[in-house]
């Protein structure tokens, strides 16, 4: 799943909104899923996530990729079977998108 967010706040205070964002929105956005093994890596302004996100007794390893530059955000991400059972890509991205909206926009 690949999304586009246009932002023009510099790249540095992205990455600043960006760091606490995504804990805080894994915890929330996959209720029902447990979630272990979080792991967050800047490479300059890529920030790798991975993690595992577990249903009952299935898990499945999630990793992503955003890539922050001055003009915007690129998430790209794939999302496992076991989640696509319960929500839709498209409840995901809107879910993404309001997320962003509201975190950059305040």
């Amino acid at each position: 799943m690949q999304i586009k967010y246009l932002n023009s706040l510099p790249a540095k205070q992205k990455k600043e909104i960006l760091d606490p964002l995504v804990k805080e929105s894994l915890t929330n956005h996959f209720q029902g899923f447990d979630i272990k093994e979080m792991n967050k890596n800047w490479t300059q302004n890529d920030l790798y996530v991975s993690f595992i996100i577990k249903k009952g007794p299935i898990e499945r390893d999630m990793k992503g990729l955003i890539k922050v530059n001055e003009t915007s955000l690129q998430i790209d991400f794939d999302v496992p079977e076991i989640v696509k059972n319960f929500v839709t890509e498209e409840k995901i991205k809107k879910a993404i998108f309001e997320k962003l909206e509201s975190a950059f926009t305040k």
